[in-house]
């Protein structure tokens, strides 16, 4: 075998390599995205109430970061169970809030229900449902 068919034999070995890895890591990405929003799923009935330092850091670093602005739209990503929402409607005329896990997305349903909602909808990516709660006030 010469040189220049060792090199093109390598390169079609690493490309199949390449491929099986990509399939794998395909599958893998897919199965750990639904463990995560199994478990954010689960954690919603507890979220708010857990003693949990990080999720209050956020808070406070956020009100820190946006205090004194106002905004014609926000979207929220990872809204989790609206626990920045309110303090955002506060501050937009508009907001929408997105988040992978169902349930968290549940909880801040019932926080907001109180508030005057112009829309509520739920949309769905490639991967499973991507709940969005779209407001207007």
């Amino acid at each position: 075998m010469s040189f220049l068919q060792q090199r093109v034999l390598t390169v079609i070995l690493h490309q199949e390599t390449f491929n099986q890895v990509s399939e794998e890591s395909e599958r893998t990405k897919s199965e750990a995205v639904t463990k995560i929003r199994s478990a954010y799923n689960q954690w919603a009935e507890t979220y708010d109430t857990m003693a949990n330092k990080t999720r209050d850091l956020e808070a406070v670093a956020l009100r820190k970061s946006l205090a004194g602005l106002s905004f014609e739209s926000v979207l929220e990503i990872g809204c989790g169970t609206g626990k920045n929402t309110m303090w955002l409607m506060e501050r937009a005329k508009s907001i929408t809030c997105v988040d992978f896990s169902s349930e968290m997305i549940n909880k801040a349903k019932e926080k907001l229900t109180m508030q005057e909602f112009v829309l509520l909808r739920q949309t769905f990516s490639m991967n499973g449902p991507l709940l969005k709660i779209s407001m207007t006030w």
